[in-house]
Parts: structure tokens; C-alpha cells; sequence
């Protein structure tokens, strides 16, 4: 650069020897020289600036391409799945409509449902409502006739001019009558229990004597069949419990009574015990016929008999299913184990409660007869009932002892003879036309003549059955057709204060004899008649089941004294009471020993 600028110089002054140049020249040249190298190093280095800011340019720009390249993808991706979001939407949409159209059909098939469901239960308690209604009259109407045919037949077995022929007829009308009533019972029990009108009676009662009862019952029909017959109750069983004694009986003669029926060997085993959790647990098991696994919840249904073909003895099939209900009336639970051809296990579970102790007289009755009313009194008694029959029974049972009857058809007749006559008790028929015994007794306790006249509630109906019910409407007491003639008396002695002359029959006192009252003979007097051997196969006979060949066994001996006898041995083998025939035996064994 300083060489072409000194020629130039030298050129441009005619200078041809350069140390003619003058120094300031020099100096001048050397400056310029030095800011043109300055300036080249300075471009150079601008350049090389440049190309290194172009290639992270360039580099950014790539960088920036790949970003716009990724950001392109990006959002053609959120763009798909904004469309899928979209359609999403559009799905979730058409779902929520359908699922709006879905819950406005269930709830116009809801509503539908409950206004069916309302109808089907307003049916099902008009149904209900007519079926109780229908139960109650029919009630009504067999224990009606039912309670002239037992109150006529207690009559007429109470007459002395009556001979033995005509009294044992009697006894076979009496008998009949309360077979009949039993099977009403029955089924009107299982109807009770259906509409809710069943209800417990607790009192506390010696547990262990009630299952001698049941094994007694049971014992002399299981010989018969050569079946062995076990109870057991462990230590821990409560001799005195507080429960619905009845009820409890009923149970295990049914579970029993049929563990014996069906089997035809092998054994009946009853055992009793007593958890830790205070359950009372009854196990019936037996080597009869069992029962298949889909019949075993038939059983306790209703009217149910797997065994009908079979089962020669009669019977409803509705001892199982009131079984059940009583069982779980009384908080329990019944269980069923069987198997065919190898027999069944009936296990009842009940919460008994355990007392210390019981009045040992409360089943101790009076005697069996009432011949008059103490003290001369002649208490006026005021018969209130549509039919005449009822009225006529309750008066051939009153009158004789010395009550003076006054009679009245009509509730409206009742209010009137009340209040005119003033009696001082009034049978009251709770089931009359117009107005009822109920409205007539409402009635009677609002007047001055009724406030103390003592009224005692009659019903054949198995639903007004309801001591407490009568009670709160004004009664005093409460009596159920067809009523027994004792019962009638002790009920109105009991609220007028009475007191009874009784009658003592030699037969009467042995409650093993209380079936033939006609039948007069004392127990020591047939004893000595009767010698060892006599008795020997007369215990044969039992044993073997053969009750019908006994009277004609005992009439073999051709002895006049024996005739009541063996008119009481012919009534228990009509009616097969084993129980009764060994009681018998025993009694005859005694004297003799």
C-alpha cells in the first residue's frame, strides 16, 4: 500500500529520489498506510463478523423452520383433536339426549309401575279385607251350630235318665263336634296369623314337665310301631322358662307327631339344650322317609303334604306351616335337614327366658261338675243373641243351677231389658244384625242402669278374638263359641263374686276317666276283678296296637261289674289314646301290687 502510494508521489511531484520525499510526507504516507491496514484488518474482521452473524443466521433460521415445521404439526394435531373433541362433544351430546329420554321413560314407566303397584296393593287389601270378612262369618257361622251341637250334647251327657247306649252316642257327638272344632281352628289359626291377629300368650311353666307331656303322648304309639322313642334334655336346660306355653306345645306335637307318623323304624330322637347365647334349641331327628331337597321348603308352606299317598292317618298340612309361623312369632327359627330314605332333622330355635319359679296350682282345675250356686243366690242373668238355639243352650246350662234368664234378640233389646230388668250379668252375642253387641254395650255403660252390670263379650267369630279389644269397649270378660258349660259358669262366677256347689263323681276324680262320666265305677273295684294274667295280655294288646280287640277282651270275662269299664276302654280306642290306655294300665297295676 505505502510503495504504490510513494510511486504515485513520486510520480505526481517528479520526485525520482525517494529521499527527496520529505519526512512529514513520510510520516503522512505512513498514517495513511497504517489506517488503510487498520481499515482492511477492520473489514476483515466485519466480514468474518458477517459470516459468522449469516451462519447463526442461518442457523436460527433453520432452527426457526424446524420450530414452524414443529408448530405446524402441532397444531395439526390440535386441530384433530379439536375434531375429535368435536365429535366427542357431538357423542356425549346425543348420549345425553338419549339418556334424557331414557329417565323420562323410566320415570312414565316408574310412574306407571307405582300407579300399578298402588292398584295391585289397594286389590291385594280389598282382597285381604273380604277374605277376613268372609273368615270371620264363616267363623261365625260354623261355630255357631257348633255351639248348639257341643252345648246340647254337654246337656243332655249331664241327664240321669239317660241310658248307656243313648250317653254313649252323646259322647260320640261331643267328640265329633270337637274334632270339627279343632280342624276350624286350625285353619282359622293360620288365617289369624296371615292377617296379623295372632297374638302371643306368655306365662312361665315348668319346661321339662311339658316335655314328659309330649313324650308321653307319643311314647305308646311308638311302641306300637316298634319304633324307639328318645328324649333328652342336657343339664343346661332351664326348668322354668316365661313363653307361650301353648303355643310351644303345638309345635312340638307337630314336629313329633309326624316324626312318628313317618317313620316306620329305626328311632325318634328329641334333644334339648341350651346355647351359650341363651337359645333354646329343640332337635327332632328321625330314620323315616325324609324328604327330597326341592319339597323341604314346600313343607312349611301351607297345605303342603309330600306324603299324601302315603299318609293314612288324615291331616290338614298345616301343622308344619303354623309350625313356622309360631316359631317366628315367638322370635325363633325353624330348620329342616333331610334326606331321602335315611329320615330328617327338625331343629327349632327359640329365646326362652329362664324364671326361678311358677305357681305349681295354676293348672290345677276344679272339679268337673257344678250342681249349684252357694248361699241360695239366684243371680239374673240377661242372654243377648240373634238365634235362638244359642240362647236356648246358655239357658238349659244357667237355669238348672238357679240363675234367672231373661232373654233379648236384638242389641236394642239388650238396652232395654237392661235398663228395665237391671241384671246383674249379660251374655252379650257381639255379631248381631242392626246393631252389634259392641254399639249395644257402648250403649248399656252410658246409662245409670248399665254403669255397674257386668257384660261379658260372646263371639263365634275367630276374629274377635281379642280379650283386651273387648275390654277397652266396656266388657268385663270375654267367652269364644262353641263354649263349654264349666267354662260358661266359672267365667260369670268369676266377675259376680260367686261361689259353686260341686258335684264329685268317683270317675271324675281320675282325669283318665274323665271321658265317660256316665260311666260309674271305681278304679280298685276293676282292679280286683281282674287278675295278673288278665292284665298281663291286656298289656300285650296295648303293646301291640290292637286297642279295637280290648273291649271285646275284657267282655270275654262275662263280668256284669266290668261293664263301665269296658265302655271307657271302647270310647279311648275309637279314638286311639294310647297315652290314655296305659294310664289306664298303670292305675289297674297299682291296687293290685
Amino acid at each position: 500500500m505505502n510503495k504504490l502510494l510513494l510511486r504515485q508521489l513520486k510520480k505526481n511531484l517528479k520526485i525520482n529520489d525517494p529521499s527527496q520525499i520529505p519526512d512529514e510526507l513520510k510520516a503522512f504516507v505512513e498514517a495513511v498506510n497504517d489506517s488503510y491496514n487498520h481499515h482492511e484488518e477492520e473489514q476483515a474482521r466485519l466480514e468474518r463478523s458477517m459470516t459468522l452473524a449469516t451462519e447463526e443466521l442461518e442457523e436460527a433460521l433453520g432452527r426457526l423452520q424446524a420450530q414452524e415445521e414443529e408448530l405446524r404439526q402441532t397444531v395439526e394435531e390440535l386441530m384433530t383433536i379439536n375434531e375429535e373433541m368435536e365429535r366427542t362433544q357431538k357423542k356425549l351430546k346425543e348420549a345425553n339426549e338419549k339418556l334424557k329420554e331414557s329417565e323420562r321413560e323410566l320415570e312414565n314407566k316408574v310412574e306407571i309401575r307405582t300407579r300399578e303397584l298402588l292398584h295391585a296393593k289397594d286389590a291385594a287389601e280389598r282382597a285381604n279385607k273380604v277374605k277376613s270378612e268372609f273368615l270371620a262369618n264363616m267363623s261365625h257361622e260354623l261355630r255357631t251350630p257348633l255351639n248348639a251341637i257341643l252345648g246340647y250334647a254337654q246337656i243332655l251327657s249331664d241327664s240321669k235318665n239317660i241310658d248307656a247306649s243313648t250317653r254313649e252316642k252323646l259322647r260320640i257327638i261331643n267328640k265329633s263336634g270337637e274334632h270339627l272344632l279343632g280342624l276350624i281352628n286350625t285353619v282359622l289359626d293360620l288365617s289369624k296369623i296371615e292377617a296379623g291377629k295372632m297374638e302371643l300368650s306368655p306365662t312361665g311353666f315348668d319346661l321339662l314337665d311339658l316335655l314328659q307331656q309330649i313324650y308321653d303322648m307319643f311314647r305308646l304309639r311308638a311302641e306300637s310301631k316298634e319304633i324307639k322313642l328318645d328324649f333328652e334334655a342336657n343339664a343346661a336346660v332351664p326348668r322354668y322358662v316365661f313363653a307361650d306355653e301353648a303355643k310351644i306345645r303345638q309345635c312340638l306335637i307337630n314336629i313329633v307327631g309326624n316324626a312318628v307318623k313317618f317313620t316306620e323304624k329305626g328311632t325318634v330322637s328329641v334333644s334339648v339344650s341350651r346355647d351359650d347365647d341363651g337359645q333354646t334349641r329343640f332337635s327332632v331327628r328321625d330314620t323315616g322317609r325324609g324328604i327330597p331337597k326341592d319339597k323341604i321348603a314346600v313343607i312349611l308352606e301351607p297345605f303342603s303334604q309330600i306324603h299324601t299317598q302315603l299318609n293314612t292317618e288324615g291331616g290338614t298340612g298345616l301343622g308344619l306351616s303354623i309350625t313356622k309361623s309360631f316359631v317366628e312369632m315367638m322370635g325363633g327359627k325353624i330348620e329342616v335337614e333331610s334326606e331321602p330314605g335315611r329320615g330328617s332333622v327338625f331343629t327349632i330355635t327359640l329365646p326362652l327366658e329362664e324364671v326361678e319359679a311358677i305357681d305349681a296350682d295354676k293348672d290345677a282345675g276344679p272339679p268337673r261338675k257344678i250342681s249349684g250356686i252357694k248361699n241360695g243366690k239366684k243371680p239374673k242373668i240377661l242372654i243377648v243373641d240373634d238365634n235362638p238355639v244359642n240362647r236356648d243352650v246358655a239357658r238349659q246350662i244357667l237355669a238348672p243351677l238357679g240363675f234367672v234368664i231373661e232373654e233379648a234378640d236384638s242389641g236394642s233389646g239388650a238396652i232395654h231389658k237392661t235398663v228395665s230388668w237391671l241384671p246383674d250379668a249379660v251374655l252379650m252375642d257381639i255379631r248381631m244384625p242392626g246393631m252389634n253387641g259392641v254399639e249395644a254395650t257402648k250403649i248399656i255403660r252410658s246409662t245409670e242402669a248399665g254403669k255397674n252390670v257386668k257384660i261379658l263379650a260372646v263371639t263365634a267369630s275367630a276374629f274377635d278374638q281379642n280379650r283386651q279389644q273387648f275390654l277397652s269397649q266396656g266388657c268385663d270378660g270375654y267367652m269364644a263359641k262353641p263354649y263349654k258349660a264349666l267354662n260358661l259358669l266359672e267365667e260369670i262366677g268369676l266377675h259376680l263374686g260367686l261361689e259353686y256347689d260341686y258335684e264329685y263323681l268317683e270317675n271324675d276324680r281320675e282325669e283318665d276317666f274323665a271321658e265317660a262320666p256316665a260311666t260309674r265305677f271305681r278304679i280298685e273295684d276293676v282292679a280286683n276283678a281282674l287278675t295278673p294274667e288278665f292284665l298281663a295280655e291286656f298289656e300285650n294288646y296295648l303293646l301291640d296296637g290292637r286297642l279295637d280287640e280290648l273291649p271285646e277282651l275284657i267282655d270275654a270275662l262275662q263280668r256284669p261289674e266290668l261293664a263301665g269299664f269296658s265302655q271307657l276302654v271302647r270310647q279311648k280306642a275309637d279314638n286311639y289314646d294310647y297315652d290314655g290306655m296305659e294310664k289306664i294300665l298303670e292305675k289297674l297295676k297299682q291296687p293290685a301290687a
